[in-house]
């Protein structure tokens, strides 16, 4: 699977009900989606690896810069 980040753009990733998704994030962490779920990936992602997040994701993350996943709960 080959994956096109743009430059300076946030990358968007939906599920609908009843679906999964898995995404393989620019630095090679996965990040599980689960049904009924937004992810928004920073536009820097280099600089600062950042996700906003509404609903319910599943992550294995690789090391290197932090890793934030902000959601409506903190």
């Amino acid at each position: 699977v080959v994956t096109f980040w743009p430059a300076n753009e946030s990358v968007s990733y939906e599920t609908q009900a009843a679906m999964i998704k898995t995404i393989e994030l620019p630095d090679q962490s996965v990040m599980i989606l689960n049904a009924s779920t937004t992810a928004s990936v920073s536009d820097n992602w280099e600089d600062e690896r950042k996700i906003n997040l509404k609903g319910e994701a599943f992550f294995e993350v690789v090391k290197g810069n932090p890793f934030k996943v902000l959601t409506e709960q903190g």
